[in-house]
């Protein structure tokens, strides 16, 4: 018994052209080496990027140059992307857009600190 298996293997049948190693056979696995590196790319990309962090005050800088309707609309946005309620003196404002506005900035200072900050 050997201990070489090599040895007792037959002789390719192909020719020795198709049989060895050359340069289209290295060229076509190192494209397809590219390929699938940026393959792997792609999929790792978006977790490393960096996304841009709300900012607040520019936030409620934009929502004080509204109109009041608009603003309550806007605000009563904001506090359900934070996952705060709308009280329900502004949820009556929301349809009766005619009275006063209540000043939901505090409401959503709070929430936003409950978030941490966080996207929205």
């Amino acid at each position: 018994m050997s201990l070489d298996p090599f040895r007792d293997l037959h002789p390719p049948r192909l020719p020795l052209d198709v049989a060895a190693l050359g340069w289209p056979e290295m060229l076509a696995g190192f494209g397809l080496g590219l390929l699938l590196a940026l393959g792997i790319f792609g999929l790792l990309r978006p977790a490393f990027t960096r996304k841009a962090r709300p900012d607040l005050e520019a936030e409620l800088v934009r929502l004080k140059s509204l109109s009041a309707a608009e603003r309550l609309l806007a605000e009563a946005q904001l506090l359900d992307r934070l996952g705060a309620p709308l009280p329900d003196e502004a949820r009556a404002q929301l349809y009766a857009p005619e009275a006063t506005a209540p000043d939901l900035e505090p409401l959503i200072r709070r929430a936003w600190r409950a978030k941490d900050g966080a996207h929205v």
